[in-house]
């Protein structure tokens, strides 16, 4: 009897710690869920018992779940907003700026039109040569008809000097340059300035500077005189005749030299034969 109310008596210990146990865990699972602000039950199925336990934390970081439908996907509607864009919006500025229509078709040449075209602007003399083959691909106009040449004077002038000058020859800008006629094309060479000869070239045949011509003519007639004292218009003078005689030499047929920079004189002339003749002469150099 004894032995049977100990072991009662411990089974009961038992159940109560059990019972005990069962409430604490009960507890502990309703702390949580209210913690969590999970107004559902969790659920006691022993094999989902550790997952439900735990609070599902993905549905407390927002007030509302992300969906396609609250996020913007970025897209090309929102590049008004970068620099690039503000760039680009100034490109029709700048094809204003230009004096050339935008291409965006091919342009269909017509040839005949074309030289008439030329012909009318240059009172019918035109010439057009192919250096490579060396032969005149067609000309109009009379061959050796007069005609002026204006800057392609610069032409005859360069490729004179070029006899005269090395390219390392170092020039001292004089007075010659007011002679140059007033609203010409200038280089903007100025007195006292020093040049190499190899790199005024450029003043001269790419801006048209009419004040390097006077500079380049003058530089010659003092060196081909062998007298540095020359005043501006005898050195300049020199070099017209020096270059009118080498032309000469060269075989031109009606050529007429009074001006280094080529402004429009009755006396100033060439004719196409000759244009030919020195262009040759300037590409071979």
């Amino acid at each position: 009897m004894t032995r049977i109310s100990g072991r009662v008596k411990k089974i009961w210990e038992r159940a109560v710690l059990l019972v005990i146990a069962a409430v604490f865990l009960c507890s502990c699972g309703v702390n949580a869920s209210v913690n969590s602000g999970d107004s559902e039950p969790y659920t006691t199925d022993r094999d989902s018992a550790l997952y439900t336990s735990v609070p599902d934390t993905t549905e407390t970081v927002t007030a509302e779940p992300i969906t396609s439908e609250t996020v913007e996907p970025v897209t090309s509607d929102s590049e008004p907003e970068t620099s690039f864009v503000e760039e680009s919006t100034s490109e029709p500025e700048t094809e204003d700026m230009s004096p050339f229509p935008k291409l965006t078709e091919p342009i269909n040449v017509d040839t005949e039109q074309l030289y008439t075209d030329y012909n009318r602007k240059s009172g019918g003399r035109s010439a057009l040569y192919d250096y490579t083959d060396d032969k005149l691909l067609f000309q109009t106009g009379g061959y050796y008809t007069k005609i002026y040449p204006a800057s392609v004077t610069k032409l005859f002038t360069v490729t004179y000097a070029r006899t005269i000058l090395r390219l390392d020859h170092i020039l001292t800008i004089g007075k010659e340059i007011n002679l140059v006629s007033s609203g010409s094309s200038r280089a903007g060479i100025k007195i006292g300035e020093r040049y190499r000869f190899g790199e005024i070239l450029y003043s001269l045949l790419l801006p048209s500077g009419n004040d390097v011509a006077y500079a380049i003519a003058a530089e010659c007639g003092k060196v081909i005189s062998n007298d540095y004292s020359l005043s501006a218009k005898k050195a300049v003078n020199a070099f017209i005749s020096g270059l009118n005689q080498y032309l000469k030499e060269l075989g031109v047929k009606k050529t007429k030299i009074v001006t280094p920079d080529g402004v429009a004189d009755v006396n100033h002339f060439t004719c196409l034969h000759d244009l030919v003749l020195i262009s040759k002469l300037v590409l071979s150099d």
